[in-house]
This record gives structure tokens, sequence and C-alpha cells, in this order.
């Protein structure tokens, strides 16, 4: 197998820093000629750019502005009224103190998610609740089989 080759070695071709190096245009630089023109560059590209980041004494001055700000939003809001619980209802602790029927069972219709029609949901509870009222009317009479409240009762 033959060595490999380098990229210009046996093609004729030179490399490119080779040609400018020994052509008339560009005569060869020393070291300090060298640091002097990258030193330019970057000067030149540095005042091309606009400011970054703020000097360190401007830094300071806006962190301390924004902890202020942090701190007087705290005070607002320790200092304001709590807000009320989302599902709070007027009559909410006379509906949980109202005494329940001895054999009263909560209908099997969910809780509402807002996904979707809320008055499909409305007809479910309602069905649900005349239900219920149909089963207590035939509980007041005898049946056979104590356990179950008539035959409404074995639908749900």
């Amino acid at each position: 197998m033959p060595p490999k080759r380098k990229r210009a070695q046996g093609t004729g071709e030179t490399s490119h820093t080779e040609s400018i190096a020994h052509g008339l245009e560009n005569p060869p630089l020393t070291a300090a000629q060298i640091v002097e023109l990258v030193a330019t560059t970057v000067a030149q590209v540095l005042a091309s750019r606009p400011d970054s980041q703020p000097p360190p004494d401007q830094q300071t001055e806006e962190i301390r502005k924004r902890r202020e700000e942090l701190e007087n939003l705290r005070k607002e809001r320790s200092s304001a009224l709590p807000p009320p619980p989302a599902r709070e209802v007027p009559f909410f602790d006379e509906v949980l103190d109202a005494e329940l029927p001895q054999h009263f069972k909560y209908p099997n219709v969910g809780e509402y998610d807002g996904m979707g029609d809320p008055e499909e949901h409305l007809s479910r509870l309602e069905n649900a609740a005349l239900l219920h009222r149909y089963c207590q009317a035939s509980c007041s009479q005898p049946s056979k089989n104590s356990n179950t409240c008539g035959n409404l009762s074995k639908i749900g």
C-alpha cells in the first residue's frame, strides 16, 4: 500500500500561505507587526459592537432597583386580603350542615369538570334527584326485600 500523500504533496500545488508569503503583494511580516495588526483589528471589532454588558456600577444599581421592586411586591402581597377559595359558594356551610336522610346516597353523577355541556350535567343531577324522590316514596311502602327501595332503586 502506498504511503498517504499530504494535501499539497505530489500534486504540484503549493499551500495558500506559501503563495502569499512569496508573492509581491504582501511582504513578510515581523512578529511585532502581526501583534500590532491583531490588536488594531480587535479594537475595531470591539468598537463597532454595542455595549452588551453595562459597567459593573450600573449592574449593581440595576440589581438594587430590582430587589427594591421585589420587596415592594412582597409587601403589597402580604398586606392584601387573601383571595377567596376558588370553589366557595355563598350557601356552602348551610349545605354541609344540613341533616341528610338516614339512607341517603349521593347520586353517581360525578363532578362537573368544565369540559362538557353544563346543561347536560345539570340535567343528570335533576334526573338523579327526581329518581331519589321516587325511591323515597316507594320506600315508605313495604316491599318484599327490605334492603332495596322498591323497583326504581334497582334501575340506577
